[in-house]
Order: C-alpha cells, then structure tokens, then sequence
C-alpha cells in the first residue's frame, strides 16, 4: 500500500523518485552503454576538412582585397574585376565543400555496396542450405 504525497501527487514508491515497492529502496536502473563512435562501418565525416578550410581563407582574402581595389581605385575595370572576384572567392569555395560531400558520398556508396554483396552472398548461403 502507497499513500501519496500531498506535495507532489507522487506515490512514495514512484520510479520517478527513484523508489520503488514502497520500502524506500533504491532503483536500480540498469542504463545501456552509449554507442562507441568511429568504429562502424564508415568513419564520420568532419564538418569541415583542412582543405575547406584554405579555401574559405582564400576566398575571404579574395573579397578582402577586391574590395581594398575597389575603394583605392575605383576605376570601371577594376570595380568589374572587384565584383567578379567577389564572386568567385565564396563560389570556389562553395565548390570545395561539394567535391568533399561527393567524396564522402562515393565511400558511402562503396561501402553499401560492398555490404549489398556480402548479405547477397549470405543469402545464397542460407538458400543453399536450405534447400540441401
């Protein structure tokens, strides 16, 4: 028998306060372990990669400096040459971050394949013996 508790609402032998069967015991609540990291089937992929990185300096020294030309200058060419160059710094970029999304992507794929065949053969196997 549990009697509530006027403060909470809780039973004295509510899991949620860590008690159980009304004696006051502790709960033991038995956690599964977190999930070990970097050793699946593919490695993680970094949000950002040294290469990425060196294109984005680039691209901001590219902006940087088209601008500095364009305020020091001034002139109709450079003012082009500033805004073309102001497009292609962060476009480069852009284009890094998607052939590193592309290389991870074909790993991806390489190895789904290669896990594709394994349960293929695997079934064959099984087939196999049972049939036998």
């Amino acid at each position: 028998m549990s009697t509530n508790n006027p403060t909470t609402g809780a039973n004295n032998d509510d899991i949620e306060l860590g008690k159980i069967n009304g004696g006051g015991d502790d709960a033991q609540v038995e956690v599964p372990p977190e999930p070990k990291t970097g050793q699946g089937f593919l490695k993680p992929v970094p949000e950002t990669t040294p290469i990425e990185r060196a294109a984005m300096g680039a691209a901001g020294v590219a902006v940087v400096t088209a601008l500095l030309a364009m305020i020091i200058e001034g002139g109709a060419i450079v003012l082009i040459a500033g805004i073309l160059s102001i497009l292609m710094g962060p476009y480069a970029y852009y284009q890094q971050v998607w052939l590193t999304d592309i290389k991870a992507l074909k790993e991806t794929q390489g190895k789904l394949q290669e896990l594709g065949e394994c349960i293929v053969d695997l079934w064959y196997c099984l087939g196999f013996v049972l049939i036998v």
